[in-house]
């Protein structure tokens, strides 16, 4: 498999980790966490290929391959592809840490209702709580 082969293989690995990235924002953004985790899961598949593929074609410069003619639009088409899937880890992040914020927030308002609902009464010592009468 020449180069440009291989660049090839790379650009079309790349748009489709760009796709899974999209559809893990979409997953995220619609707070489906299972699809999110499964998409992430193929995004790790996809790049252990995109690191085999790299590594192969270092084995094959190094051992004397002959190097081939690169063109500078598939080039330029890889590296959009990256920026774009940067960017869309970007505000994957930022969501993250939006829904991380709001979980955060709610957790503590559930901490705040058990100690309230702990300052009402003690389960063992009275029955009707400590704002009723429970005598009389």
């Amino acid at each position: 498999m020449g180069l440009n082969e291989r660049l090839r293989l790379d650009l079309d690995l790349f748009g489709q980790m760009r796709e899974l990235a999209e559809r893990q924002r979409d997953a995220l953004m619609a707070d489906r966490l299972d699809e999110f985790m499964l998409h992430s899961s193929r995004r790790q598949s996809i790049q252990n290929a995109i690191s085999a593929n790299r590594k192969r074609q270092r084995t094959t410069v190094i051992s004397g391959g002959k190097r081939g003619v690169k063109s500078p639009d598939e080039i330029s088409r890889v590296i959009q592809t990256i920026e774009s899937i940067r960017e869309m880890d970007k505000e994957i992040e930022a969501l993250i840490s939006l829904k991380r914020g709001a979980l955060m927030s709610q957790m503590k308002e559930i901490r705040n209702g058990q100690k309230a609902m702990r300052g009402y009464g003690k389960p063992n010592r009275d029955l009707g709580g400590r704002f009723f009468e429970s005598r009389g």
